[in-house]
């Protein structure tokens, strides 16, 4: 049925390229969903097809595999954020703050530990014991509101710490799009 944007494996009409005025040659990442807002401002559809096409291979064989795929997300969205409308209104605009946010939620409670041991152990074991809380607490909420699936628990709760932990380097690429000269919009054909 008909999707809001697509990324990596697509195929396009000619005219419909030709009348958004291609790819910006700018986005390092997030192309795709950055054309396909304008393709969706002159009218044009995605459709996705109930069959596999074409398969797309991420590559990812490890944890920096993961780390690396996150930023890179995180990089795609900022880009796509700031070359649609921006902070308020882009497109993803709302997944750009909602990343934020939750990595700063995360990440409190471990920088409060880290601020708190010099000074009292105590305090720092504390502030881990609630990152640790938290952290369970969001993936077992995620696990289980995948009960429903068929799905063995240890992937619903790898799922879910992937969903909560993947933040933060998204997170990080977001802060380092932003750090660079990003893009701004730009007038297409």
């Amino acid at each position: 049925g008909e999707v809001t944007y697509v990324s990596g494996n697509s195929v396009y009409r000619t005219r419909a390229i030709i009348e958004a005025g291609a790819f910006d040659p700018r986005m390092q990442v997030g192309e795709e969903p950055e054309l396909g807002v304008r393709l969706r401002e002159k009218d044009w559809r995605f459709v996705h097809l109930d069959r596999v096409m074409a398969h797309h291979d991420l590559d990812m064989n490890g944890f920096g595999d993961w780390l690396r795929r996150g930023f890179r997300s995180g990089l795609a969205c900022a880009m796509v954020v700031r070359a649609t409308g921006g902070w308020r209104r882009g497109f993803w605009s709302e997944r750009l703050r909602e990343s934020l946010a939750q990595s700063a939620i995360l990440l409190a409670p471990w920088v409060l530990c880290l601020l708190a041991l010099p000074f009292s152990s105590g305090l720092s074991l504390a502030a881990c014991g609630l990152g640790c809380a938290l952290i369970g607490t969001l993936v077992l909420r995620k696990a289980l509101a995948l009960a429903g699936r068929d799905l063995s628990l240890w992937t619903r709760i790898a799922f879910g710490l992937h969903t909560y932990l993947g933040k933060i380097p998204a997170s990080c690429g977001i802060l380092s799009a932003y750090l660079r000269r990003l893009p701004g919009p730009v007038a297409h054909g």
